[in-house]
């Protein structure tokens, strides 16, 4: 085992605890029990203010996300466990009842919007699986797990490429990969049509990875193998970075790198290759090194601490943008990197400064939650895409890597 006594104890004890503080007082008080809507689900729109948007839509990435983190916090120590159990539960009756159909195929959006839309998407589907391994892992519930290998095996009846490896991500009403449109728009909900993206990828790795620790089917260990050595084989690079858009048959498509994809993307691959075995553990380790490296090396504002949003091949940023899901991403990259490898001591400067910058800039002191983006402080606190689930997965994963390297070293 490497020595973490590298690593300097009070600054991690530090830096756990205040992470562990800004979960609860930053992001979990202004967000709940604001979003629980007893009719069914979360509310998900919500100005700068915190004030409730109308016309409130619901989309299964937002309600999945809402819930998992409901689930993963109903498992922790504290004295609103029992109420986040409660949330777990909400949330997942909803997704079950709204969003998740018989066949296991799940629906974007909600009833008339969803049947215009006329297709789903492997992206949605990783979030609803995602929420529902871990939903059953909190409570228990044996109609979440039917639901959540009815997904999986949706996805590898209809998504799954059994030519090329990896995932479509278009599926048509018929069950039918979309590769293009004639008549319609070549984006669809989330991708333009007819790529395999990383991010589409990264997700089914991890929602897969989370099912495999509550239901280990060796067909869902197989495809973790299968995204994993995609990553390795596929999408990396000897500098450290990721392609972002492959074709079918993973021809590379020039296109920005995401510097928050990239280090979440270490983050994932480690937490896969977890699931398999510690023998696949250290054979990812230098990848995701490797890709932490990159990100702190050319995406890090050496000057303010925290993270653009993209660059290019080049190591250049080419979108200067501090969003505010790239930022505890970040953190949990190095966190993770710093867990696998304590001797890199170094990678601690990286993420004190992003927290410096996230403390600072990117939460919002006057009325709780995180600010979007610290360029318009007025943005949204919540829409579809704007949920819970980066902040509360960068925050509590990364200060308790922290707190067990505290108590490894002396």
């Amino acid at each position: 085992m490497v020595d973490a006594n590298a690593l300097p104890k009070p600054i991690l004890e530090r830096l756990a605890s205040e992470f562990e503080i800004s979960l609860w007082a930053d992001l979990i008080e202004p967000w709940f029990p604001r979003c629980f809507d007893p009719s069914g689900g979360f509310f998900q729109e919500f100005d700068f203010a915190w004030t409730p948007q109308a016309p409130q839509s619901r989309s299964a990435v937002f309600q999945a996300r809402m819930t998992w983190v409901s689930s993963v916090l109903s498992e922790l120590s504290h004295p609103r466990t029992a109420e986040f159990l409660v949330n777990a539960n909400h949330g997942l009756d909803y997704l079950l009842d709204q969003f998740v159909e018989p066949d296991g195929a799940v629906n974007w959006l909600l009833g008339e919007e969803q049947a215009s839309l006329g297709e789903t998407n492997a992206y949605g589907s990783a979030f609803v699986l995602y929420a529902l391994a871990r939903g059953y892992k909190a409570t228990g519930r044996g109609d979440v797990l039917a639901a959540a290998v009815k997904v999986f095996e949706w996805l590898e009846a209809n998504a799954h490429d059994e030519q090329n490896g990896g995932y479509f991500e278009t599926i048509g009403v018929d069950g039918q990969p979309i590769h293009s449109s004639s008549s319609g728009p070549e984006r669809s909900t989330i991708h333009p049509r007819g790529v395999k993206t990383q991010n589409t990828l990264l997700h089914l790795m991890e929602a897969f990875a989370e099912l495999a620790r509550v239901w280990p089917d060796p067909r869902v260990l197989t495809r973790v193998t299968e995204l994993l050595d995609i990553f390795r084989d596929r999408l990396f690079h000897a500098e450290g970075w990721l392609t972002a858009y492959v074709t079918s048959d993973w021809e590379q498509l020039a296109g920005p790198r995401s510097y928050g994809h990239d280090i979440e993307s270490a983050h994932l691959m480690l937490d896969a290759a977890s699931v398999l075995g510690r023998r696949e553990f250290e054979a990812t380790v230098p990848y995701a090194v490797a890709i932490v490296d990159n990100v702190c090396r050319e995406g890090q504002d050496p000057d303010d601490g925290g993270f653009f949003y993209l660059g290019n091949s080049g190591g250049l940023p080419t979108l200067r943008t501090k969003s505010w899901w790239v930022q505890p991403e970040a953190m949990l990259g190095i966190a993770t990197v710093l867990q696998a490898r304590p001797e890199r001591a170094d990678l601690l400067e990286s993420l004190e400064a992003t927290w410096r910058w996230t403390r600072d800039r990117q939460l919002d002191h006057v009325r709780g939650g995180w600010i979007e983006d610290p360029a318009r402080p007025d943005g949204p606190k919540g829409y579809a895409w704007k949920a819970a689930y980066h902040e509360a997965r960068g925050l509590l994963y990364s200060s308790q890597i922290l707190r067990g390297l505290a108590e490894a070293s002396s």
